[in-house]
């Protein structure tokens, strides 16, 4: 099942990159799709799980009411860490293909084999401003580890 959630993982972080380029292409605020990355990725590792496994009511306990939380969770840790990197890769691509992008437009004459493989090398190098994104997925982690915290606390609780 992990498998799925990898695959699942990784199909979520798709529209989050091309939710970027868009945005940045049309001069918006386009870090917001950083964080639709990152949300992609962790609904998709656990959506593909829930759906394509059958519920196992031993693992569960069933809701009293609507608004009842449910005690013991189908919760893996290696999943909330593992989401974690697509999102991170997916705004590593996203920003690079932005790169890309904005190299071809100033640059049309030069091969976009060539543009690629500058765009791979110098793309957190201090002349171009994207190390920013590199902060943002580091708060990601961060963000990450406390639910991984709060999650482990919650479950040690009950």
């Amino acid at each position: 099942m992990e498998i799925l959630g990898m695959l699942g993982s990784f199909i979520g972080v798709i529209p989050g990159i091309i939710l970027y380029v868009v945005l940045t292409r049309i001069n918006f605020y386009g870090s917001i799709a950083a964080i639709v990355m990152y949300y992609g990725a962790v609904g998709g590792y656990h959506f593909l799980i829930e759906k394509l496994k059958k519920k196992d009511y031993d693992e569960f306990q069933e809701r009293k009411s609507r608004f009842n939380t449910i005690t013991r969770e189908n919760y893996s840790a290696f999943g909330m860490v593992f989401s974690t990197i697509p999102g991170i890769i997916g705004v590593y691509l996203a920003e690079l293909i932005n790169f890309i992008l904005d190299l071809k437009a100033n640059n049309p004459g030069v091969p976009i084999g060539k543009i690629t493989s500058y765009a791979m090398e110098n793309i957190f190098s201090s002349e171009y401003p994207y190390l920013v994104y590199g902060v943002i997925s580091c708060g990601l982690i961060v963000f990450s580890a406390g639910v991984l915290v709060y999650q482990s606390w919650k479950m040690k609780k009950n």
